[in-house]
């Protein structure tokens, strides 16, 4: 399971998350929220975006330990106020967060910048116009470090 995989099994147990974005189906997803017009998604929702992490190795190998990985939060709703409602509930779920993210143990802590909220004017054809908080965040943890290479 990766990091945002984790992430997202996380904020879809929070009943402070599922309150806004539902259970069936949850709406969190990564990389691409259903964008044909027949399958839009229904607001609010989250975009999950992972940049990967980067490994800690020493002189004897790989550590086990993650410098970090970096991942886009992006909270959609139909308002600005929805919006930054559900960014400020992904906010106080992850501020300082450390446990088990999927098989990723989280080391120290989550650390969030404060979001950047943005709308979005759709093209000819295209979704309604939404709004939008991103949030930035970067999680160390522990990952499984491979035998026998």
């Amino acid at each position: 399971m990766t990091i945002a995989e984790g992430l997202i099994a996380y904020l879809g147990s929070e009943a402070t998350i599922t309150a806004i974005v539902g259970t069936s189906p949850k709406r969190i997803y990564e990389n691409n929220a259903p964008q044909s017009p027949a399958s839009f998604a229904a607001r609010p929702y989250i975009v999950i975006f992972a940049d990967g992490g980067e490994r800690d190795y020493s002189l004897q190998g790989d550590t086990g330990f993650s410098l970090g990985a970096s991942l886009t939060i992006e909270c959609h709703d139909d308002s600005d106020d929805g919006a930054n409602d559900l960014a400020e509930s992904v906010w106080d779920v992850l501020s300082g967060y450390s446990g088990a993210l999927g098989s990723a143990a989280v080391d120290s802590h989550c650390e969030l910048s404060e979001p950047d909220g943005a709308a979005e004017t759709p093209q000819d054809g295209g979704e309604p116009s939404k709004f939008y908080v991103s949030l930035n965040c970067t999680i160390h943890y522990e990952h499984d470090t491979p035998t026998g290479v």
